[in-house]
């Protein structure tokens, strides 16, 4: 029989038949048990059932013949009363390394396509930005001397100023389309601001395959049902400037082509048109 006293709430107990003391559940090694006085110390204050740091108010079971070795005073204790040493902890570990990578995984697949994204994003406006610092202005087109754009003004010798517009194919009735069967309407925009000199030449249409047309004459219940108004440079007021449109019959055949209008003031003006062909 070994006597021994708890060295945390002092109650004496016999150390063969309680390994813990059955008061507070506290383990206190003999003196005869090899420790040191610091081990004996450290594995009474800290080697109790379940390692709570708290007093348990029952003691812990003494283990039987068939359940394994008997405990005695030792430094491996500790990893015994905690059960299997390998198990739990490794688990927890093991358990906590896979949640770490499954959250890697989802952030990876919901956060980093977006980051990536604006990344990306961010990074062509810089280049954006960079590069058109750089990036002349876009210039005008230049045309030879003698042409100019849609709706640029021209000051003829006779003192009037002429604006040609867009070119496009007006609504005609249909008897008038039937009186002219494989034909192509075309009404060119006429600004007029200034009195005509007299003798005045036509405007003239020419398409890209070298053909001209000159202007016609459509009946006056053709514009008025219509809504249209027929101009030419004879019709120029000396203070006011009057709009209207010239119009033209092109063949079938000329439908899509580019069109041009020309002006004869001593030499040829030509006109480069916006023309919308109808399908």
């Amino acid at each position: 029989m070994r006597k021994i006293q708890c060295a945390d709430c002092g109650k004496h107990y016999d150390y063969d038949v309680d390994d813990f003391c059955p008061r507070c559940g506290s383990f206190n090694p003999p003196p005869d048990s090899g420790a040191t006085r610091l081990e004996q110390e450290l594995l009474s204050r800290f080697q109790r059932p379940g390692n709570s740091g708290q007093r348990s108010r029952t003691a812990a079971p003494r283990p039987t013949s068939g359940s394994g070795p008997e405990l005695r005073p030792g430094r491996s204790h500790g990893a015994r009363l905690n059960g299997c040493a390998g198990c739990g902890p490794e688990k927890k570990k093991g358990g906590a390394k896979i949640l770490v990578v499954l959250l890697v995984v989802l952030a990876a697949i919901f956060l980093l396509p977006p980051l990536v994204e604006q990344a990306v994003q961010q990074a062509t406006d810089i280049v954006d930005r960079f590069s058109g610092a750089f990036v002349p202005a876009e210039e005008e087109p230049v045309y030879p001397e003698g042409w100019y754009e849609s709706y640029d003004a021209i000051l003829l010798s006779n003192g009037q100023t002429v604006t040609v517009g867009g070119a496009w194919e007006p609504w005609l009735p249909d008897s008038y389309l039937e009186s002219h069967p494989d034909s192509r309407c075309v009404a060119v925009g006429l600004w007029v601001q200034g009195e005509p000199a007299g003798g005045e030449a036509p405007i003239e249409l020419w398409t890209e395959n070298g053909e001209r047309y000159l202007p016609v004459e459509l009946p006056a219940e053709v514009t008025e049902e219509c809504g249209l108004e027929s101009l030419s440079l004879s019709d120029g007021l000396p203070d006011e400037e009057i709009w209207g449109y010239s119009f033209y019959l092109l063949p079938e055949e000329a439908a899509g082509q580019d069109l041009t209008a020309v002006l004869t003031d001593g030499e040829e003006i030509h006109v480069a048109l916006e023309m919308d062909w109808e399908e």
